[in-house]
């Protein structure tokens, strides 16, 4: 229901693959955030821990929640589109992998 209950208010229900490369780019902008941050902050330039700690957390938490979201789809995804009849055999290519 993970799936249902993130992408039911953005009219996402039920998610399909056009969600799942939405989420799969959003999740790249933390790292992007992070990266330019790094670049061209002055906090970094001065090398001022407590600032430089702050935008790590920040960073870190918004992309674990990107990608819990994003992985709850995926597996709803690869549930979706299992042969009924190889839904255990997909689902276990899937985690193996």
């Amino acid at each position: 229901w993970t799936p249902q209950i993130v992408t039911g208010p953005l009219n996402q229900t039920p998610p399909n693959k056009f969600t799942e490369v939405l989420w799969g780019t959003m999740n790249c902008l933390p790292t992007l955030f992070m990266c330019i941050v790094m670049a061209f902050a002055p906090e970094f330039q001065r090398h001022e821990l407590t600032a430089m700690t702050r935008y790590f957390i920040i960073a870190i938490v918004s992309f674990a929640i990107i990608f819990a979201i994003n992985s709850s789809i995926h597996s709803f995804l690869v549930v979706k589109y299992a042969k009924s009849d190889k839904v255990a055999v997909s689902i276990g290519f899937y985690y193996m992998s």
